[in-house]
């Protein structure tokens, strides 16, 4: 059993709960736990509402929340009992890049985010039923595949971030509303999408082996991190679709 996990910690957790007597994972339990990861992220959206009315602070919280974004993942897989707290962190600075986000793409088109939430949870249960009913299925092959494409982008964006120091060429080619940058958007977002596909397998795999309860956490916090992602990358798109790239 434990060869079919692609995850390095997926397999970590199988042989742990291959041994495991007591408690274990439900879909019941996970869910609950993703709701939480939600209302901590919906908590981090009304901060960020919040201090608008104090603007000295914005940019340096906006800084903080996405060091949070960065760290915290990575903590989560080097220390997995901590992913409570750890998510919780993450949910917040999320939340708040989120309400800062949506503050200023709705600057150049209004409707983007409601449009941006109706494509994301359209997307998810699109993927939810394509994996439900097996029309898409995850094995080794497309976990290694979605995995390295993830790795790319997650490289190649660093690479973009890290030479806004030095050129704002690269920035500018990716960021604006030009051809590349619209295609480089839905090429990530692909990607981003079908990883919910693995998600939904973790979770099914953390549900049918008997995963201790504990684990509940980590499953959920992937499928949240997921959701996210992907709805940042909705919202950028629909503005570089639709938006005023004057604004």
């Amino acid at each position: 059993m434990e060869s079919s996990f692609s995850n390095p910690y997926i397999q970590r957790v199988a042989g742990e709960s291959n041994e495991y007597v007591g408690d274990t994972c439900t879909y019941g339990g996970i869910i609950e736990k993703a709701m939480y990861f939600f209302l901590v992220t919906f908590i981090g959206i009304g901060a960020f509402l919040f201090m608008q009315m104090h603007q000295p602070y914005v940019t340096y919280i906006l800084i903080g929340a996405g060091v949070v974004g960065i760290i915290a993942p990575l903590l989560s897989y080097l220390v997995p009992k901590a992913i409570p707290i750890l998510g919780t962190f993450f949910g917040f600075a999320q939340g708040y890049i989120i309400g800062y986000s949506c503050v200023e793409f709705s600057k150049g088109y209004s409707g983007v985010v409601p449009l941006a939430i109706i494509i994301t949870f359209s997307a998810v249960i699109i993927m939810g039923v394509l994996y439900g009913s097996g029309i898409v299925k995850v094995d080794q092959k497309f976990k290694a595949i979605i995995s390295a494409l993830f790795l790319t982008s997650f490289v190649f964006g660093g690479v973009v971030f890290i030479s806004s120091f030095f050129t704002s060429q690269l920035t500018s080619m990716f960021n604006k509303n030009g051809i590349v940058a619209i295609v480089a958007s839905v090429l990530t977002l692909i990607v981003s999408v079908l990883n919910l596909a693995v998600d939904f397998d973790n979770i099914t795999i953390g549900v049918d082996s008997g995963f201790s309860k504990n684990h509940e956490w980590t499953l959920a916090f992937g499928i949240i991190t997921s959701i996210i992602l992907i709805f940042l990358k909705v919202l950028k798109l629909v503005y570089q679709l639709v938006g005023d790239d004057d604004e």
